[in-house]
């Protein structure tokens, strides 16, 4: 998501102070700025929030290994619970007018070191661990989880991402990395789409620009497929994938 940091030279003020040092970066040098206006020397290693896609200070944000950053503001929040069930009912509704529909499934919010703790104890799921993940364990129980740390727009979107790895579970679809991430992706940027909303736009130009050979490529794969030829043609492609 490091591709909504934008790199320049010059053209500062003087009255912008780094988000890291505190320092205003000097015309000479490379700066970073996101849409935010926030700036960074350029020689800092800055990470973007996944919660609010502004740059990071590093010292103050919650990292993650191999998944991102939190900001401390970020971290202070807490969706609220009836919002977010009203954002689910959205995306399924959405899906729904597709001619979608989903295995039963149970709704958790949790805390950064709620979802930690998911990802290394294995659970059944594929989603993106930060954001969210989606299993069905040994009791036969399908479950969401969602960081409660996201924005409304963010949540809507994961949740969008997660509910189609329960509709591949659901249809015992067992496709390449790629082609299940990226048919995921999709779903989330379709239902972005919707949304009339400059974050939900950055967020989609994520998902456009995104390098990773499994999130990014799958997914504008899978958008040229719907692009040309719809969303029933993406279906009978990934149903191709059945076991």
């Amino acid at each position: 998501m490091n591709g909504l940091i934008y790199r320049y030279v010059g053209l500062l003020t003087g009255a912008e102070k780094c988000i890291v040092c505190g320092r205003p970066p000097v015309d000479s040098d490379m700066y970073y700025r996101d849409h935010m206006g926030n700036v960074a020397c350029g020689h800092h290693d800055v990470q973007m929030c996944f919660g609010c896609t502004a740059m990071c200070n590093p010292s103050t944000a919650i990292n993650i290994p191999a998944y991102g950053a939190l900001c401390s503001s970020c971290a202070s929040k807490s969706i609220d619970p009836k919002i977010a069930v009203r954002l689910v009912d959205y995306v399924h509704n959405f899906y729904r007018k597709l001619g979608m529909s989903f295995p039963g499934h149970k709704l958790h919010l949790v805390s950064v070191s709620e979802m930690q703790e998911l990802v290394s104890q294995g659970v059944n799921g594929t989603g993106a661990a930060v954001f969210g993940l989606a299993y069905n364990k040994s009791d036969g129980v399908y479950r969401v989880c969602l960081l409660r740390n996201l924005s409304k727009i963010a949540f809507a979107g994961t949740f969008a991402h997660e509910i189609l790895h329960l509709w591949q579970y659901g249809k015992k679809i067992d496709a390449p990395s790629p082609i299940c991430e990226g048919f995921c992706n999709l779903g989330e940027y379709l239902v972005l789409s919707t949304i009339d909303k400059a974050e939900a736009q950055r967020r989609m130009a994520c998902e456009m620009f995104d390098p990773d050979p499994v999130y990014g490529e799958g997914f504008r794969s899978l958008k040229v497929l719907y692009d040309t030829q719809g969303w029933k043609k993406v279906i009978e492609t990934m149903l191709e994938f059945r076991r």
